[in-house]
């Protein structure tokens, strides 16, 4: 999040030369870490500047990136631990720790660039099978094999499933599934997609089950 403008009122090249010296350069990679603020700098030894003055451990630089307010471009500061990857657009900065240190920075160099790996249960637009095999639901696409999905409805009612348990807690979609498709009279089974931790309520059901509208939640019923 860009939260100020980082102006080097007064400062010559002297001082910009200096700040650079303190970290280790990477051109064609960015950082991530602990986000203590981003600002908009003039050129990344500015961008170095900036990441003295709010003792950070180490800088990002967007220097191909768009102009803001004219001239600026995006400076990313972070405390460690930090993780570098390839990224033509940024050149970046590790801080080069003084030798009376306690310990060094941990600092993770990754020579690829990390592909953002779906949650289980849930697929990109561009893995996305045909239309008739997902839903769109609360942002993210689902796609439950051996089962209809419809998005702003739940299963109320029915018959048991089975002998054992109906309600459970689960961390994705695919876990509810897994809940229902082995239980051989578990007809469909109801998901809060709109809940946003890690917990997810699940519930499945015997045969004959009405269906309501519910916003926040999937429907899931078994293919005939």
């Amino acid at each position: 999040m860009i939260k100020d403008v980082f102006i080097p009122t007064g400062l010559d090249e002297d001082i910009r030369r200096d700040a650079l010296t303190s970290f280790k350069l990477r051109d064609n990679f960015t950082v991530k870490g602990q986000s203590i603020g981003g600002t908009i700098t003039l050129t990344d030894a500015d961008c170095a500047v900036a990441c003295n003055r709010s003792r950070c451990d180490g800088w990002a630089f967007n220097k191909s990136g768009e102009f803001v307010r004219g001239a600026y471009r995006t400076c990313l500061r972070f405390a460690a631990p930090l993780t570098f990857t390839p990224d033509p657009k940024f050149v970046s900065g590790q801080r080069i720790p003084e030798p009376d240190a306690p310990k060094p920075i941990s600092v993770t160099v990754l020579t690829e660039p990390v592909a953002r790996k779906p949650d289980p249960g849930q697929v990109t637009v561009a893995e996305a099978p045909v239309e008739k095999d997902r839903v769109h639901c609360a942002g993210r696409y689902f796609v439950m094999p051996g089962f209809k999905l419809t998005c702003g409805q739940m299963l109320t009612g029915g018959t048991s499933p089975g002998p054992g348990p109906s309600s459970f807690i689960v961390g994705t979609g695919m876990d509810c599934m897994a809940k229902c498709k082995p239980v051989e009279n578990c007809v469909g089974f109801t998901y809060d997609v709109a809940e946003k931790s890690v917990q997810h309520i699940c519930r499945i059901f015997g045969p004959t089950p009405n269906t309501v509208n519910s916003a926040g939640w999937l429907r899931a019923v078994r293919d005939q």
